[in-house]
């Protein structure tokens, strides 16, 4: 009574419904009544209903539906004791109690029983030439009764009784640790065959074979259930929401979003004692955040996974009481982390490299399928299509990719002097370098780049826009054998327009690529224009239709990416460009933004050897971070929102944007394959920190602003006011765009997305006047930026797909976490990729308070 069974329901009548028990033989008949076939609930009626529908279909296919129920009652159909042969019981059952975990749990031990009388018994029987049933019966039932004896007996006796054997896993104990356990033959035959040997009455050659045979295929289960198995469980520790609801208390330490305190959490418990036959535990990376806990021992205990059930338990109280501690208390128990930095940053000077630091950023941009990544792939070396969804969609470009490289000079200016490219191998350390073109005299590195392809298609424009951000120079793409500027790139040529660094001239450049098929169209010509002439002819055309943009009178390079013609000109183009400056001047302006996050620990990763997450990005400013900086991440986390303090009329109530910025250690400084100890403005460069890795997984910290938190621009939202509107007419790109008018495109209540440098924000228009050139928008998630800065709107046409449809200037908004009015020591200091845009009326000595400022703003925009 009280024991879970499974019951194979066969028949049922207005009553209830009646079944057997398959891992009790077939002797045995259960009922269960009709108010207790399905658990206790709401619904129970109708669930019956279904149950009783569910069970007639099953046995309409004569195939029984097995369900798990708890005994209640136990009648014998013999009057001889459960230590003799028994012919049966009567049982009657209730569904009303059972859980789903309890059911799941006794099914699974239910189908190893059948699966034993399969493979073994019944194997055992054929082979021996016994009735099957016979066989059941003596090695698997009667072992079963045996063990209910014995558990009664425990209990009349009042002592503490092992889980082990517990009468569904009788058989299983029984075959295993008794039958194969044994060395004769005829021991088992005692065991399995009681009766003949109490009666005095030799065993025949059936029942002899039967044992023989038994006892071989129990020692083969013996010898595979002793191999070691391993046991493992999967958790989420100090993930993304975990951190976010730490951070989110007051008072909560600035470790809780770093690696370190995962590991000191973590790594205590690798001491823990295993059970004894079991390997020490191992703590894995399984994911951001989720970590694999693993032993290894026999298969056949239970007291593994009751061990990483109690470890994990541990884990989680153990993350919760550290998280919660003050700052002080915090760093106590975490350890002196940040020790040694000091005598590092003492010692770095003589360590800079930022000479193998690329020099600057260069745009790829263009309509799709121009051409843009085999360019990169013919100047680099590199494909940037590296993320499993592009190639996926066979090379497509998708995210932002990325690839340094190196523009070389003969040395021999008067005999040669020929520029050429030089992927990441080819500049290794060490490596002469000899002229690619007269492949006779060595060869100098004028200029290092890093290329940032951007992709192609109208609905990736606000990945474009997030690249943009970077750019000191621009490649413009643009196919020989199609019209120039399409549409889209049209799009593309006014994103750069927030990039100030474009705003001057010689900055972009034009490459005609696919010059091969105007080749062969010059071949098939009835006109007589040479190749040349037809590429010239594509270049005066598209410099007619480029006059008004930032592309205007720029140099145009035929080139034929594919065989690595016409790349010397783009080389000596680059090389021309100048260098961005910097100083190792530490109170010097630098902001660090990021274009991407991710988690560089690979599934399978030790506790011990798990490094914090990675953000790669851009510096801006003359000045330059270190290995060892602490530095700090804004907006960081958005935790909720907040009354703002700033209204001083009580009546008024308005809410901000709470959020908590990060702080973070720089451990490491990489550009592609090589370590610096400083990193410049200037190229791509990636900072190892030691922020939490499951925050900087997926790319979650793109947009945000790293720097020393004295020259962090504010946090704003949810309210942004713009003004200095200007809207963009670039014609139509669909169906859908073209029939509608500049003013439609930009309205109030219509959907919009923000960039502000790599920061992408989404948001709906509050007000807008097109006269006064105003507009508020209310932002969904908090943007980190300087006052006066280029914002670019795009608007959306359709659901899901937006367009650039104008620029504005960021004047002022709610302000939720305070920051630099502009880049500190030097206000001409301005980011190379949205330029601070003052009006040219405003005198900087005349400049009013914020409030009042918004005040008139909004009578304006009112107006």
């Amino acid at each position: 009574v009280g024991s879970l069974v499974v019951v194979a329901c066969d028949r049922f009548d207005s009553t209830g419904v009646w079944g057997t028990l398959p891992d009790w033989g077939p002797k045995h008949n259960v009922y269960l009544p009709l108010g207790s076939v399905v658990r206790n609930g709401r619904g129970q009626r109708k669930r019956q209903a279904d149950f009783l529908a569910k069970t007639k279909k099953f046995i309409a296919k004569k195939r029984p539906m097995q369900v798990v129920a708890e005994v209640k009652t136990v009648e014998m159909k013999s009057s001889r004791g459960v230590d003799e042969l028994i012919d049966g019981f009567e049982i009657t059952a209730s569904r009303q109690l059972v859980s789903e975990e309890e059911e799941l749990q006794t099914k699974a031990e239910s189908q190893w029983i059948q699966k034993a009388a399969t493979l073994i018994v019944d194997k055992a029987a054929a082979t021996a030439g016994v009735s099957r049933s016979w066989a059941r019966q003596v090695a698997l039932y009667d072992p079963y009764y045996q063990s209910l004896k014995e558990t009664n007996d425990d209990e009349g006796e009042d002592k503490e009784t092992d889980n082990e054997p517990e009468y569904v896993s009788a058989a299983k104990h029984f075959l295993v640790n008794k039958v194969g356990r044994l060395q004769d033959s005829t021991v088992v035959a005692s065991l399995i065959v009681p009766d003949s040997l109490q009666h005095g009455q030799d065993m025949n050659h059936g029942e002899v074979k039967f044992a023989r045979e038994l006892l071989k295929l129990c020692k083969k289960e013996v010898e595979r259930t002793a191999q070691p198995t391993s046991f493992s469980l999967t958790e989420l520790i100090g993930g993304p929401q975990s951190v976010l609801k730490a951070k989110a208390e007051p008072g909560a330490p600035k470790a809780v979003c770093g690696v370190t305190l995962a590991k000191a959490v973590l790594e205590p418990l690798l001491d823990e004692e295993t059970p004894e036959g079991f390997s020490p535990l191992e703590i894995t990376v399984a994911g951001a955040g989720k970590f694999k806990f693993t032993i290894i021992g026999p298969k056949t205990s239970k007291e593994g996974m009751v061990f990483l059930n109690d470890v994990l338990s541990k884990a989680r109280e153990k993350w919760k009481r550290v998280a919660s501690l003050p700052e002080e208390a915090a760093s106590e128990h975490i350890g002196g982390e940040a020790s040694g930095i000091a005598d590092e940053n003492n010692a770095r000077c003589s360590q800079i490299r930022m000479e193998e630091q690329p020099d600057f950023n260069i745009g790829i941009i263009g309509d799709v399928a121009n051409g843009k990544s085999t360019m990169v792939h013919a100047m680099s070396g590199k494909r940037t299509q590296a993320h499993s969804s592009e190639q996926q969609k066979h090379g497509m470009t998708i995210r932002l990719g990325f690839a340094n490289a190196a523009v070389a000079c003969c040395r021999d200016e008067k005999e040669c002097g020929s520029y050429f490219f030089l992927s990441e191998s080819d500049m290794a350390d060490g490596k002469d370098l000899f002229c690619q073109t007269c492949k006779e005299r060595n060869a100098d590195i004028v200029k290092r780049v890093s290329f940032i392809d951007c992709p192609g298609h109208a609905e990736l424009m606000t990945t474009m826009l997030g690249g943009c951000a970077a750019f000191d120079a621009a490649l413009f793409v643009a196919a020989a054998n199609a019209p120039c500027p399409s549409p889209q790139a049209r799009q593309h040529l006014e994103a750069i327009k927030s990039c100030q660094a474009l705003s001057d001239k010689g900055r972009v450049a034009i490459v005609q690529t696919k010059a091969e098929l105007i080749a062969k169209q010059a071949q098939k010509n009835l006109g007589g224009l040479s190749a040349s002439d037809l590429l010239a002819h594509h270049a005066n055309a598209a410099t007619e239709q480029l006059k008004r943009t930032v592309a205007a009178n720029s140099p145009f390079f035929p080139a034929c990416a594919p065989r690595g013609l016409g790349l010397q000109p783009i080389a000596k183009w680059l090389a021309s460009l100048p260098s961005n400056t910097s100083t190792l001047d530490k109170t010097a302006h630098r902001l660090f933004r990021v274009l991407r996050s991710f988690d560089v620990n690979r599934v399978g990763t030790n506790i011990k050897n798990m490094g914090g997450g990675v953000l790669g990005g851009t510096i801006s400013g003359p000045g330059v971070i270190h290995k060892g900086d602490i530095l700090e991440v804004r907006p960081g986390l958005l935790v909720g929102m907040k009354p703002n303090s700033d209204v001083e009329d009580e009546s008024k109530t308005e809410e901000v944007f709470d959020v908590r910025p990060l702080q973070l250690r720089c451990e490491g400084i990489m550009t592609g394959k090589t370590p610096l100890t400083t990193a410049k403005s200037g190229g791509l460069v990636a900072l190892q920190t030691d922020l939490n890795p499951s925050l900087c997984a997926d790319d979650r910290l793109v947009g945000a602003v790293v720097g020393p938190s004295d020259m962090l621009p504010p946090v704003w939202g949810p309210a942004v006011f713009l003004d200095g509107l200007e809207l963009i007419d670039i014609g139509a790109i669909s169906s859908a765009m073209g029939r509608r008018s500049l003013k439609e495109r930009l309205k109030k209540g219509r959907p919009v997305v923000l960039h502000c440098g790599s920061s992408t924000v989404p948001g709906v228009v509050k007000r807008i006047s097109l006269k006064q050139g105003k507009v508020e928008v209310h932002m969904k998630q908090p943007l980190c930026a300087f006052q006066n800065f280029k914002i670019a709107i795009e608007a959306e046409e359709r659901p899901g797909l937006f367009s650039l449809v104008a620029h504005a200037t960021l004047r002022d908004g709610t302000c939720c976490y305070d920051g630099a009015n502009e880049p500190k020591n030097d206000s001409s200091i301005q980011d190379s990729s949205t330029e601070a845009i003052r009006d040219g009326n405003e005198d900087d000595d005349s400049i009013e308070d914020d409030q009042i400022r918004r005040v008139r703003f909004l009578e304006e925009l009112q107006t």
